[in-house]
């Protein structure tokens, strides 16, 4: 099951501790400001073959490991410092390519015909 841009912004919310899972009072400026690093996030994976999901529709193996990434990327807007590493000390960003690493191969090919 896929997530939204909506739930990713309010994970990396959460990650940042700007809401709680018992009071998510995230404002609106803070999910528009979440949604568009997302969107230049986005286009920078693209640009190194990492995206092989829809803008919106954020497949489940790589939501947190994104959420983590975005997070870091929003931080300092926040004012406050994160790493997002895990407890292996891979950065988000690394654990993301070797999720695409692994799911790329298996990419189908579309053939040009000359």
């Amino acid at each position: 099951m896929a997530k939204t841009k909506q739930k990713l912004a309010e994970e990396v919310l959460l990650e940042l501790g700007r809401a709680d899972a018992a009071n998510p009072a995230e404002s609106a400026e803070d999910i528009d400001l979440v949604k568009r690093r997302y969107e230049g996030v986005l286009k920078e994976l693209d640009d190194t073959d990492l995206v092989f999901w829809d803008e919106d529709a954020i497949p489940v193996r790589v939501f947190t490991p994104l959420a983590k990434l975005i997070a870091s990327e929003c931080a300092q807007a926040f004012g406050t410092v994160y790493d997002g590493r895990d407890a292996n000390g891979k950065t988000p960003l690394q654990r993301l390519q070797a999720i695409g690493a692994r799911d790329n191969t298996a990419w189908p090919t579309k053939a040009e015909y000359f």
